[in-house]
């Protein structure tokens, strides 16, 4: 009510750098620098949340007439998000158009976050909504090109693209801080739930450390915040072991064409980041010996005394998940996720058929993998790969 509007503003400059005289005689075809700087607004939440709503109660009856109960305790004061964005990029070929790049560098800070905020009982409802969260997040992301032979019968280039995202949560509600206090003390999952932590990241993974199986007993020995080691599991002893958020990531595509054959390659990849692997926590230590498990329960877990292992032995009996960091890998990854191969009929050829194009095709996708980290897919939904025939005629 009091904040129904916001200012916004932006603007952008750009300089074809390839048109002024002391670049004319250079090897670039195409050189552009680009900016832009500036204020969005960002309204993630109904627009009645901001005003206070009753619900008319039947069983609560009034002589006067029905009763009503408060279902959303409005703010007056409530307003947009705004994300102020900045970007820096430069862009261009050379050789003849045989190269080009496309580099940027991007900035984004959340102001004025909508975040949810548990209220006393005594309101009549348990949360309302405040501007009160903080994030910035930065990156930088790039495009690389190439035309690696390009004549009538033959032409082959390979595209790359890739970034990296920087991320940190300035400010954050007292119900995510509650959130996360709960997730902390969560052991059933598979992997940590997210715990958000104000200067940390949203990519941060939570678990408690582990000095490793001690060989005389099989069990395990933690490390608690303060350094300390014992063989108890506590919750409250997690810590950031690992982040999420890979150093860089994107994808390759290639594309060959030899007369009216063509073959297209779509790979992604992933360098750095790390994953919580929830085969090693649930079919390999933490299996349940009544259900499927990984192979490498009978070579990695510790068996008699003196073995030297990463897995507590399986005689522990069974005892659920805990979330240790043995569990969390790095994560260098190359995904093959479409191959097509198209075949182009000439046009002399369809003048009898009373066609003027036809196109032929073929292609599977997801059909490979390459990992540092070893992990099972397909158990929640069954894992395919996908193969498609594609016809494609023009009359």
């Amino acid at each position: 009510e009091n904040k129904r509007w916001a200012p916004f503003y932006s603007f952008g400059l750009g300089w074809n750098l390839h048109k002024e005289r002391f670049l004319e005689a250079s090897m670039f075809d195409r050189l552009r620098l680009k900016a832009s700087y500036g204020y969005v607004g960002s309204s993630t939440f109904p627009p009645q949340m901001a005003v206070t709503i009753y619900d008319y109660n039947n069983d609560l009856y009034y002589p006067t007439g029905d009763g009503t109960n408060p279902i959303n305790m409005g703010n007056p004061n409530l307003k947009w998000q705004s994300v102020l964005n900045g970007n820096y990029s430069i862009e261009g070929s050379v050789l003849n158009n045989k190269y080009g790049f496309d580099i940027s560098y991007w900035t984004q800070k959340t102001t004025d976050m909508v975040l949810v905020v548990q209220t006393p009982p005594s309101v009549g409802v348990t949360e309302t909504r405040i501007n009160y969260g903080e994030m910035f997040n930065s990156g930088v992301d790039f495009e690389l090109s190439t035309q690696l032979i390009n004549n009538e019968d033959l032409f082959w280039s390979i595209t790359a693209t890739g970034g990296h995202t920087f991320n940190r949560m300035d400010k954050l509600s007292n119900t995510l801080d509650k959130i996360s206090d709960t997730n902390q003390g969560d052991t059933k999952p598979l992997k940590p739930a997210p715990e958000y932590r104000e200067g940390g990241s949203i990519y941060d993974i939570y678990a408690v450390r582990t000095a490793g199986i001690d060989p005389a007993t099989g069990r395990e020995v933690y490390i608690t915040k303060d350094g300390d080691y014992t063989f108890v599991y506590n919750t409250e002893d997690k810590v950031v072991v690992g982040n999420s958020n890979p150093f860089v990531q994107g994808g390759i595509v290639s594309f060959l064409r030899y007369k009216n054959f063509s073959i297209s390659l779509a790979t992604r990849y992933t360098l750095g980041g790390d994953i919580y692997n929830g085969t090693l926590a649930g079919k390999v230590e933490g299996a349940n010996p009544y259900e499927n498990a990984d192979a490498r329960v009978m070579s990695e877990r510790w068996m008699e005394p003196g073995d030297l292992t990463v897995y507590k032995g399986i005689n522990k009996g069974y005892i659920g998940n805990r979330h240790t960091d043995k569990y969390v890998q790095r994560n260098n990854e190359l995904v093959f996720s479409n191959l097509s191969v198209f075949y182009d009929f000439t046009a002399e050829s369809l003048k009898k058929a009373g066609l003027k194009r036809l196109r032929l095709g073929v292609g599977i996708s997801d059909f490979a993998r390459i990992s540092t980290a070893k992990y099972e897919r397909g158990g929640i939904y069954p894992y395919a790969r996908n193969f498609n025939i594609t016809i494609s005629p023009t009359f």
